[in-house]
């Protein structure tokens, strides 16, 4: 029987998104980073438990220096209607947060991406966004146990790095 790599399976998908992210760079520490990708972008795996799996979304990542941001969390994130909400102080990353949630182009690009997840959180003198796609990932099943590669159709990679690098350029309007 063939042997599960989740590394070789990262390294294939960081391949798929060369293309529009630029040449990814040798794998570290569960990450593959694009650094000619303004901002330096990752992408890794980011795990949810269900009942009896553990699925591993494919996550690409980034994060832009902002100096006003308070030390405490501030979080926008997308639920599961495709509307944006917001918790958290920082009145920034609420403005962003309302402007995302009228913005006609990004709601476009989110209905032409299958997503797990997208949040916005800044800390630290830091705004990072994530994004989550459904495609691209693996799921580890309990019973029997056995781990199963969710393939990423490629019309996916496309919006995604397209809505990522669209997404950023709204970050770095308010940092």
């Amino acid at each position: 029987m063939k042997q599960f790599n989740s590394t070789k399976i990262l390294m294939d998908r960081s391949k798929m998104f060369e293309k529009y992210l630029g040449k990814p760079e040798e794998y570290k520490e569960g990450k593959i980073s694009f650094p000619s990708f303004k901002n330096n972008c990752t992408l890794s795996y980011s795990s949810k438990n269900n009942i009896m799996s553990r699925n591993y979304y494919l996550s690409l990542q980034t994060e832009v220096d902002n100096s006003s941001t308070s030390s405490k969390r501030s979080l926008c994130y997308l639920n599961r209607l495709g509307s944006w909400r917001f918790k958290g102080e920082d009145s920034k990353l609420k403005s962003l947060c309302q402007k995302l949630q009228n913005n006609l182009g990004i709601k476009k690009l989110l209905t032409s991406t299958d997503l797990e997840s997208a949040s916005i959180i800044s800390e630290n003198g830091k705004i990072r966004l994530i994004l989550n796609l459904y495609g691209g990932g693996f799921s580890a099943v309990m019973l029997p146990p056995i781990k199963i590669n969710i393939g990423i159709p490629s019309d996916q990679i496309s919006p995604s790095a397209k809505l990522l690098k669209t997404l950023t350029e709204e970050i770095k309007k308010i940092a």
